[in-house]
């Protein structure tokens, strides 16, 4: 059976997916190994650990892509998912600050980040919540009353997420959760509605935060709203929040269509902190150039299309909201790392999926790429056995 389902492995996703781990371990070697020298002395040390993230990334996609999946509609498995993720998610206000912010648990190999198993969770647990909830979709007011208590829940997760402080997660939780149930069979004209006042009150709350974040009590002179502001004048702060925008110009500027080569960046070598983990790209853009930037966002075009794809094409309404959240879950990350380092967003902190250091992101979405295997191989098998019969 598991030599079967081998063969059923779907290579549109499986062929981008090593593209980007190879490429990952390549640049966060290139990015990192100043840094490393400069605190650690080694510049091994960041490469070591992601070479054993990408080792760990891929068991972890294969024994998900193998597993038997009736474990994932198993609600007493979500309710033990979601109490482990909520003390990890309290427990992390007891640690000691990293750069300002309080969101790692220290494994010793890795810092583990409970916001990142929240994504998922995100994403697992309203695809349970929706399939069982489907029949009352044609009902709106009976299904909006039905999905109160895990909205409830998940605007819980967000808070405390948000208090870490992390802005990426709990948008992305937000803009997941509330495309899946647009996305869950609803009457088309309440579709259109909910996505036309969900889409509204992003965007207002966006302008309200860059425009008129000085007169908001608690949000004036933080950190949060200074890189609403840097996206604005970056280069008026400069020696601030708008620092690492500034230099993510000017390593995108350097690097041009093909790049300066590999290990040959100016902006790693202190000018952009972090270049490793949000700001892979820059350093991309500046040592492959802008070709090697479009090809990694068609990689991930084709990972998130055959996503949606597998989805469409499973027969089950649990195994196709889990496609379209996981989906999901990878473009709103792309979106809004993309926008960080362009400048056409505030830095939120939101790694790019697969290519960023950091063993907590990279093993989710692995995790991710196996459950979408696991889907795919169902598929197959149903068919083929179909055929035996017939």
């Amino acid at each position: 059976m598991i030599r079967q389902k081998l063969a059923y492995l779907d290579k549109w996703l499986l062929v981008p997916y090593i593209i980007l781990l190879t490429l990952s371990i390549i640049m966060v070697y290139s990015a990192s190994s100043y840094m490393a020298v400069a605190n650690e002395g080694n510049p091994y040390d960041f490469l070591r650990k992601q070479v054993l993230f990408v080792i760990l990334g891929i068991i972890l996609m294969f024994i998900s892509a193998m597993m038997n999946t009736k474990y994932w509609q198993d609600m007493r498995l979500i309710k033990i998912a979601a109490g482990v993720i909520f003390i990890l998610l309290v427990v992390v206000f007891f640690m000691a600050p990293i750069n300002g912010a309080r969101r790692w648990i220290p494994l010793g190999f890795m810092n583990l980040q409970p916001a990142e198993l929240a994504k998922l969770f995100t994403v697992w647990y309203f695809s349970y919540i929706l399939s069982q909830k489907e029949h009352k979709t044609a009902e709106f007011k009976e299904f909006a009353q039905s999905m109160i208590a895990p909205t409830a829940l998940l605007v819980v997760m967000a808070f405390i997420i948000w208090l870490q402080p992390d802005t990426g997660t709990p948008i992305t939780i937000a803009i997941v959760s509330y495309t899946m149930v647009v996305m869950s069979g609803i009457p088309l004209k309440k579709g259109f509605l909910m996505g036309a006042i969900g889409t509204g009150l992003i965007l207002s709350a966006y302008n309200i935060l860059y425009f008129f974040g000085h007169y908001i009590p608690g949000f004036s002179g933080s950190y949060g709203h200074g890189r609403f502001l840097a996206v604005r004048y970056p280069f008026k702060l400069m020696q601030s929040e708008g620092l690492q925008l500034v230099n993510s110009y000017q390593a995108l500027a350097n690097g041009g269509l093909t790049g300066v080569g590999i290990s040959a960046s100016i902006q790693k070598t202190g000018y952009l902190p972090e270049a490793h983990t949000d700001f892979i790209l820059s350093i991309i853009g500046e040592e492959l150039g802008l070709v090697t930037i479009i090809g990694i966002i068609l990689c991930m075009m084709v990972i998130i299309s055959r996503i949606y794809i597998i989805g469409i094409r499973s027969h089950e309404s649990f195994y196709y909201f889990m496609c379209m959240g996981i989906g999901m879950l990878f473009f709103i990350q792309v979106c809004l790392n993309l926008g960080a380092v362009s400048g056409v967003l505030p830095i939120t902190g939101v790694p790019f999926p697969f290519l960023s250091y950091g063993g907590s992101s990279l093993l989710m979405s692995s995790l991710s790429i196996g459950m979408v295997l696991n889907i795919r191989i169902r598929y197959r098998l149903s068919q083929h056995s179909q055929e035996g019969v017939a």
